[in-house]
């Protein structure tokens, strides 16, 4: 198969990720490997995207959207996701921000890492 170029994923991460998830994200290059449908086990640079969000029905839309779109645009048989709704996040400033005083009114929050085999399928 022919790998998806820097390029490629770039316009895509521009085009179809970033414009769901405006307040950020992360991406790690990574070393995958998988065994296909025909039993042969492959090889291939990665992607993995981290994302931190609102746990809601509209971002779990923008986030199936993405992975059709990845799997459509790129030819893929799968896209690998990983959800842990009870994540604590928050970040640390030159002030430490106090802790609550109870656990009411917390946010649950979701994070999901999306890995993006980087290779075509069929081609």
């Amino acid at each position: 198969g022919q790998e998806v170029s820097e390029s490629e994923f770039q316009t895509f991460v521009d085009s179809v990720i970033t414009p769901r998830f405006p307040n950020g994200l992360t991406i790690f290059d990574a070393s995958g490997q998988f065994q296909d449908s025909t039993g042969i086990i492959i090889e291939e640079p990665s992607k993995v995207i981290s994302f931190i969000f609102e746990d809601t029905l509209d971002n779990e839309t923008s986030i199936n959207q993405i992975i059709e779109a990845y799997l459509q645009q790129f030819s893929q048989e799968s896209v690998l996701t990983v959800v842990d709704e009870d994540i604590r996040v928050r970040f640390v400033e030159s002030e430490p921000v106090p802790e609550p005083s109870s656990v009411t009114g917390a946010l649950l929050f979701s994070t999901l890492i999306v890995a993006c085999r980087l290779k075509k399928k069929g081609l």
